[in-house]
């Protein structure tokens, strides 16, 4: 728990490469070469997998959300 307070702590190291727990490459930006272990806890986890998989989670759920203002609610 530890280690995944310190990554949200440091939301920006989300946009440096690296592997998630899922083996998906996130990010966008070269890390640094010093050798430090960034954007993800040793084993794996990092927050944006962790929304992800809220995501996916809470869909299967809940089904697909509308937007209220998508027109698609008929009142009457």
């Amino acid at each position: 728990m530890r280690e995944r307070r310190l990554l949200q702590d440091r939301p920006w190291e989300e946009e440096l490469l690296h592997w998630a727990k899922d083996g998906s490459l996130h990010g966008n930006v070269s890390p640094p070469a010093d050798g430090r272990r960034r954007s993800t806890t040793t084993d794996g986890w990092c927050p944006g997998w962790a929304l992800e998989l809220q995501r996916t989670y809470l869909s299967t759920i809940l089904g697909p959300q509308q937007d209220e203002d998508d027109g698609s609610h008929r009142h009457g």
